[in-house]
């Protein structure tokens, strides 16, 4: 049948934060955090912070913060179980397994969601019988979120009992605590499961106490949720007219406060709505707009939903072939998340859509039969599942499909026992009692709401009767102080001019003294203003300074950003490392990392100057090398610094005359093709060390920069085979020109290629931290005079 959108799914995603500030920076800011954190309880919490910021964009990572909180949280030497700090570490631990089996059920992996749900539960439960009464309660208090997020998981799996005892556990501690936020949610899941189970009486009940406590927090997203799944619940009964009298209305209010995903599952129930009354046309736009939307955010239980429905109108209107189509696309959804529920009514599904193509015109007896016995294989697969979770609407539609194709195929025995489960399920749902007891309890809602609004608006004309009487009393009260406050007035002006007399005469006294004090103060004064004056100076100087300082670190910042990152070098090579030290806090020199076509193109670039004048012309650099792969798909190390420099020279209006300044970059650019174990190479002043079986062999760049020059011929490509094992680098002069050393000369080439070779059987991590070690022993206690740059690639 046609699936209307049950909105209890979407209230448990809301429990997870989302973050607005920018993640690398959320991160980095409580990296810091957990560096200046004194105590186990902080860590972990600040652990649980980090898992956090990755919850939308990488389950691996959440999962592995989330583990280091509660793994932190267990085995702190502060966790002896005797005191309140080991409680606070032991509920932490819980709610550190809580947020892991969240992302597991968000990914689809319910069992793993299901164990770390039970063993938070575990821990909190035996915390509850804690000594210390703060414990005890907190413990108590988040055993409600982890009641729920287990039921939600068993309900995702179509196990709707067990699921249900879960919720009513939640439902008990929310109510023993007053959390009405709680209250709704519980009560909005319980009505989901109690549909899900066929008793809509319980299930609508349960969604109208959600609704009250919904409208009495001023919940507006829970009530547009809660008016969807009432409409839902007559959908199921078969009055589509009022079902889209609730659609409607929870449109209306997710448009009102921009709930998003509001507004999609109105408009999906909307659209099963026209597809039932045979507005084809209508409901068909609806669908695919949703089916747009719901792709877009990944959400794998709506894009099946929306399958389905979709599926289900061309099964109305014949077309089996994009029937089929989109009810297989469906089932391959709820199959990847385990949605047994969905599973269940879909093979339902495709066995009536096997038996509709075996009804239709022009089909030969013997294809008739073939399709009625592929109807029967998924009708015992519908049955056999809707037996598991329980489920009385499934095992009803499952029966139906089931006697029909039994009836055809001759075997009138299984026909009519299927018959009979059939009646039986459809008696249990849809009887006129219960629609009537439907309708009553939906116009009960209905009346007691008015009542309570008749009783508002009285208790509000009492309110102002009370308030003209307060009035009164008031005006009189005020009137007495008025006159006493004259009275008091005329006695303190008396007062006042007494003590005025008395002050004038005192005033004359002191002006003589004044006077005289006034040669002293003006010397003293003058001594101040010049003292004050050099602090100022001093003040400014400092302040200046420390602006200038901030605007290179954010420029650092900036420019850190912007360069890729090497992770992008692990698919392709076994070992790497850059080794780059400004000898400011911005650099001349940077490194950029891109693949194109499959293939990884590397640059180690010296810019003209070095600190902030070499960072802007690193920034433009990079800028123009993201232009020049990813969007002009240049490969070529010779092209590439070909059309980098027709670039520079064109950004910097150099031409060559006399007396302009060439700012310009030394540059080594490799592509390394991991397919056909190949490598391009083409220098500006650089040159690349190739070091295989302890031989290093050096490829010289062109004699020219990457700027306005007397030679400005296309730069040449080099090309070489590589092997397993080889060490390629490429470098800026850095390293070579540094002054050190006993006699404080240039540490040179020579010394730098012996270097190399020496250690080129060290992993490249051990040769990066020998080559900063060299560099740093040799400059000893002089000033690093360039940027230094070096990049070792092991293939």
């Amino acid at each position: 049948m046609k699936h209307f959108f049950s909105l209890a799914i979407v209230l448990f995603f809301a429990m997870i934060n989302l973050f607005s500030q920018d993640p690398q920076e959320k991160l980095n800011s409580l990296k810091k955090q957990l560096e200046s954190a004194k105590h186990d309880t902080t860590r972990a919490m600040i652990y649980l912070d980090m898992g956090d910021v990755f919850e939308e964009s990488n389950p691996d990572s959440c999962i592995y913060y989330y583990l280091k909180a509660k793994n932190l949280a267990s085995t702190s030497q502060a966790n002896n179980g005797k005191s309140v700090v080991s409680g606070r570490l032991d509920i932490l631990a819980a709610t550190g397994e809580r947020y892991i089996g969240l992302i597991y059920n968000r990914i689809g992996e319910y069992d793993k969601a299901f164990e770390s749900f039970k063993k938070a539960i575990v821990i909190l439960e035996k915390l509850k019988k804690s000594a210390f009464k703060d414990i005890s309660t907190d413990a108590h208090k988040e055993l409600a979120p982890a009641y729920y997020n287990t039921g939600t998981t068993l309900s995702n799996k179509g196990d709707f009992k067990p699921a249900m005892e879960y919720f009513k556990k939640s439902l008990e501690v929310s109510k023993k605590f007053d959390n009405k936020r709680g209250q709704n949610m519980c009560y909005t899941y319980i009505g989901s499961t109690y549909s899900d189970l066929g008793d809509y009486k319980l299930a609508l009940e349960n969604y109208l106490k959600a609704l009250k406590i919904a409208e009495e927090i001023e919940d507006y997203e829970g009530v547009a949720y809660i008016l969807n799944n009432i409409g839902n619940i007559h959908s199921l009964q078969g009055d589509f007219d009022k079902a889209l009298t609730y659609f409607q209305k929870s449109l209306a209010i997710s448009k009102k406060y921009n709930f998003l995903q509001g507004e999609y599952y109105a408009n999906a129930n909307i659209g099963s709505v026209y597809n039932e009354k045979k507005m084809y046309d209508k409901a068909l736009v609806n669908y695919f707009e949703c089916l747009k939307i719901i792709e877009g955010v990944g959400d794998k239980y709506g894009t099946a939903e929306i399958c389905n429905n979709i599926a289900e109108l061309y099964l109305d209107t014949k077309q089996f072939k994009k029937a089929t189509e989109y009810f297989t696309r469906a089932l391959s959804l709820h199959e990847e998340i385990g949605n047994k529920d969905g599973a269940s009514s879909l093979y339902g599904n495709l066995a009536n859509l096997y038996g509709a193509m075996a009804d239709s015109t022009g089909i030969s007896s013997s294809e008739k039969r073939n399709l009625y016995l592929k109807a029967l294989e998924f009708g015992e697969k519908a049955y056999t599942i809707a037996l598991e979770t329980g489920s009385p609407r499934r095992k009803g539609e499952a029966a139906k499909v089931l006697m029909t194709a039994y009836k055809f195929t001759g075997n009138v025995s299984k026909a009519l026992n299927y018959a009979e489960i059939y009646i039986e399920a459809r008696d249990s749902m849809y009887t006129e009692e219960k629609a009537n007891a439907l309708a009553e309890m939906d116009t009960k809602y209905q009346t007691e709401k008015k009542q309570l609004e008749n009783e508002k608006l009285k208790n509000e004309k009492l309110l102002d009767d009370e308030l003209i009487k307060t009035q009164s009393l008031e005006n009189k009260r005020q009137q007495t102080v008025i006159f006493s406050v004259i009275g008091g007035l005329v006695l303190l002006l008396v007062i006042l001019f007494i003590i005025f007399r008395m002050f004038r005469q005192k005033r004359q006294a002191n002006i003589d003294l004044e006077m005289k004090n006034e040669e002293i103060s003006a010397q003293r004064d003058e001594i101040e203003a010049q003292r004050n004056l050099a602090a100022d100076q001093r003040d400014l100087i400092s302040e200046q300074k420390q602006e200038i300082t901030d605007s290179i670190h954010y420029a650092f910042r900036i420019q850190s950003a912007v360069i890729p990152d090497i992770a992008i070098l692990n698919h392709v090579v076994s070992d790497s490392f850059i080794l780059h030290m400004p000898r400011d806090i911005v650099s001349g020199d940077f490194y950029w990392i891109g693949e194109q076509d499959n293939k990884i193109i590397i640059l180690a670039a010296d810019c003209t100057g070095h600190g902030v004048p070499g960072a802007f012309m690193s920034m433009l650099g990079i800028a123009f090398l993201n232009e020049i792969v990813s969007k002009e798909n240049i490969t070529s190390p010779a092209e590439i610094l070909n059309e980098l420099r027709n670039k520079i020279v064109k950004a910097l209006k150099q031409q060559g005359k006399s007396g302009e300044q060439k700012d310009g970059m030394d540059i080594s650019v490799i592509t390394i093709d991991p397919t056909h174990n190949h490598l391009q190479f083409s220098g500006a002043n650089n040159p690349l060390y190739l070091i295989r079986n302890n031989d290093l062999v050096e490829i010289k760049g062109d004699k020219m920069p990457v700027a306005i020059h007397d030679k400005m011929e296309s730069f040449v490509n080099h090309e070489m085979a590589i092997n397993k094992g080889d060490n390629i680098y490429i470098f800026t002069d850095g390293f070579a020109d540094q002054f050190g050393g006993p006699q404080g000369k240039k540490f040179k080439y020579k010394p730098f290629k012996e270097l190399l070779v020496k250690n080129t059987h060290l992993p490249l991590t051990g040769q990066q931290a020998l080559l900063k070690e060299t560099f740093v022993n040799w400059k000893g206690s002089l000033d690093q005079v360039d940027d230094v740059l070096v990049i070792g690639i092991k293939i």
